[in-house]
């Protein structure tokens, strides 16, 4: 993860790096904490909402 956010951020000005990697990271947590509090879809709600939606094409 440290060596994406260090490749990325190695096209801005050298000042502001850290800057945009602290907020990079933070945005990663928010989403984790945002993703981690969602239900994960269950078996049957996948196969509706992916298998059958390819399969029923008219």
């Amino acid at each position: 993860m440290e060596t994406c956010i260090l490749k990325h951020t190695q096209q801005t000005v050298f000042k502001n790096r850290e800057e945009l990697t602290q907020e990079i990271k933070a945005l990663m947590v928010e989403k984790a904490t945002v993703m981690l509090d969602e239900e994960p879809m269950g078996f049957f709600e996948y196969i509706e909402k992916n298998v059958l939606k390819e399969e029923i094409i008219i």
